[in-house]
């Protein structure tokens, strides 16, 4: 029996990309004839698109996605046992990532499968890339809430936690970065916690009470 190998297939994000993947990567895919996908018909557009030599009555897909049973996910464990080459392949970008395919790839480390991820496209990388932010440390929430309601109760609760993280960091910080961080910091050290990108948005403010509270408050703006 061939070994099983679940292969990770980054997708393009939108239809005007082409050559999203290397041409190793192109090579294996062409070869695969199952896979686990989050979007049939995008799926198949993917194959169609990247001239896999397989032809589209011969493809065999299972479906997950976010609409998928526990029990329908459990199910794909058997897929894992053929001992064959799988492609896990989103409905755009890196699957496995804010993904469902990521239970695959954990059913997989589970029975001892290898899993080998491809390099591809990935909007949130992207996104990050493109910010200027110390990709070093950062938190990815994952995606809001459809619903307005849900989705505004969401963004209240991470700009409370975005605000904590920040006093925390700039306090700590303080001692050594007092002149550099202040116009940034100030405002966190107030109890008024809006939080100003650039200097203009800074001088735009005032302050009740602008008092730098120092190391010993910071149980108090944290928790």
């Amino acid at each position: 029996m061939s070994k099983t190998t679940l292969y990770l297939i980054p997708v393009n994000l939108s239809d005007d990309q082409t050559d999203v993947l290397p041409e190793h990567a192109l090579q294996v895919v062409r070869s695969l004839d199952e896979f686990v996908v989050e979007n049939e018909k995008s799926a198949r557009a993917f194959l169609k698109r990247i001239q896999s030599p397989i032809p589209q009555s011969s493809f065999i897909f299972h479906l997950l996605n976010e609409h998928s049973t526990p029990e329908e996910q459990s199910a794909l464990s058997a897929v894992l046992k053929k001992g064959k080459p799988i492609g896990l392949m989103s409905e755009a970008g890196c699957p496995g990532i804010a993904d469902p395919g990521s239970e695959l790839v954990r059913m997989a480390h589970e029975q001892n499968i290898e899993v080998i991820p491809f390099i591809g496209p990935s909007s949130i990388f992207l996104g990050l890339m493109g910010s200027g932010l110390n990709g070093q440390s950062f938190v990815f929430h994952g995606y809001l809430p459809r619903e307005a309601a849900q989705r505004k109760n969401r963004l209240k609760e991470l700009e409370r936690d975005a605000v904590k993280k920040i006093k925390l960091k700039y306090l700590l910080r303080l001692h050594t970065e007092m002149i550099r961080c202040l116009p940034i910091c100030l405002k966190f050290f107030t109890r008024n916690e809006n939080m100003y990108r650039s200097k203009s948005d800074f001088s735009k403010a005032t302050f009740e009470n602008p008092i730098c509270y120092g190391l010993e408050e910071i149980n108090t703006f944290t928790t």
